[in-house]
């Protein structure tokens, strides 16, 4: 039996498939933060409105691609117009490292990412200069190489509005970095070094090939059309075709445990592509003070908004804004007070 390459995980994503998860940072002037993630999916069950729960039980722990656990306050309803669920989870940080010690500490689908985030506060006599930045990695290694696609392509795909040839031409660029993940992943865990530079160079052609000259025949990012020559190099969820052809075209044999290495790391990289390919994910960030500057998507008042980026397969995704915030009151107060100290202190002089 072939091993094909997270069926199982691709399987149990396309069954709970166009779920949505909004992101919510607030940003306190204390420096706390409250996350909170709310999901929204379509209602399966019968039955009336579901009640609000204020715990949750470790089998009730949902697969948000961020950590929640017991201590996070629970709340569901059913929406009976749109005929959706929605589940929020929040939970209250002291500040950004405790959040990050959170991050860092637990176990859930995009840590392979690496998030991180900064919160930077920079006090000033007038003003109040607020930064904050959330990142996180490509998830296929190799160039960011966004020049392969056009202007109007870049933003259609942003947008979500690509037609047959786009959908083809991105799944192509993934494919890509997908062969430069899998050469890596190899190098990196065997025990000797592999030289790879034949079997990517067989990949990106096979990959080149996959054109409007052979359309693809199913919407599957990792699938390719068979061909009449090498067909063996285009199909990147094919793991036992793909060991095979590393090793003929290195001239080496990998070890089983070697290989079992490998096959874990791309699942759990491809299952983030997966998850992040029919899931819709949305970044919400509310900061003190007025938004000078960003790069979100949109900016409402002191709340900026993203999407989650397809580019994130092979380029880093990083949210950042900027505020300002007056102190002109504390500078009034500061005023006030030293004008009454002054005034004290001249009347005990003439007394």
């Amino acid at each position: 039996m072939r091993t094909k390459l997270i069926i199982l995980s691709v399987l149990l994503l396309l069954s709970q498939a166009c779920r949505e998860i909004h992101v919510k940072t607030v940003i306190k002037n204390n420096g706390q933060i409250l996350r909170s993630y709310t999901l929204i999916r379509d209602v399966h069950e019968n039955g009336a409105r579901v009640a609000a729960h204020n715990n949750l039980n470790e089998d009730q722990l949902p697969n948000l691609f961020f950590p929640v656990d017991t201590s996070w306050k629970a709340e569901t309803h059913i929406d009976t117009v749109k005929n959706k669920k929605i589940s929020t989870y929040s939970k209250l940080f002291q500040n950004k490292d405790a959040l990050q010690l959170y991050y860092d500490t637990n176990q859930y689908t995009l840590k392979k990412l690496n998030p991180r985030l900064t919160l930077n506060r920079e006090f000033k006599w007038l003003k109040t200069i607020n930064t904050y930045s959330e990142s996180m990695d490509q998830i296929f290694r190799g160039k960011e190489n966004l020049n392969f696609f056009t202007k109007t392509e870049k933003s259609n795909i942003e947008n979500d509005n690509m037609n047959d040839t786009l959908q083809k031409k991105y799944e192509r660029w993934v494919a890509y970095h997908i062969t430069d993940e899998i050469a890596y992943t190899v190098q990196k865990f065997s025990s000797k070094e592999i030289d790879v530079v034949d079997w990517k160079k067989i990949m990106y052609e096979r990959i080149k090939m996959s054109d409007n000259n052979n359309p693809l025949k199913e919407n599957n990012p990792f699938d390719f059309p068979e061909l009449k020559e090498k067909q063996k190099e285009l199909d990147l969820s094919d793991f036992d075709l793909l060991i095979e052809t590393i090793e003929k075209y290195s001239g080496n044999t990998l070890s089983d445990a070697t290989k079992k290495q490998i096959q874990t790391s791309l699942e759990k990289k491809m299952e983030i592509y997966m998850g992040l390919y029919t899931d819709k994910l949305f970044y919400t960030v509310q900061i003190p003070g007025k938004i000078v500057s960003s790069n979100a998507d949109s900016v409402k008042g002191n709340t900026a908004y993203w999407n989650m980026s397809p580019f994130i397969a092979g380029t880093p995704f990083k949210m950042e804004v900027v505020s300002e915030q007056s102190n002109a009151g504390i500078a009034v107060t500061l005023g006030a007070i030293l004008i009454i100290i002054v005034f004290i202190w001249l009347i005990r002089r003439k007394g």
